[in-house]
């Protein structure tokens, strides 16, 4: 029994022994700023920057239509903040 069970730990020896991969290594992962997931992070912070330049113009040039302005800042800030927001849902 000793014969065997001394075969039966040297073939678990031999199966744990590291493989040499013939295959190439593969190269790490780059993301493209053209990637869904840079544009889906990007397009909140594009829509915050901008009402809030609107909404400082509107604040810093004195004209009739600041009222209007405000709006459409506010309107770009709260957009950002809707894309910005979690659904919950894992991505895949």
């Amino acid at each position: 029994m000793d014969s065997q069970n001394s075969a039966t730990a040297q073939s678990n020896i031999e199966s744990t022994k590291p493989t040499q991969s013939t295959a190439e290594p593969t190269k790490p992962a780059t993301l493209s700023i053209y990637s869904p997931e840079v544009i889906q992070a990007l397009t909140p912070i594009v829509l915050a920057l901008l009402g809030a330049l609107i909404g400082c113009l509107a604040l810093i040039v004195p004209a009739d239509k600041s009222t209007a302005a405000l709006g459409l800042a506010g309107t770009a800030i709260a957009g950002a903040a809707g894309l910005a927001k979690s659904d919950g849902s894992p991505t895949k």
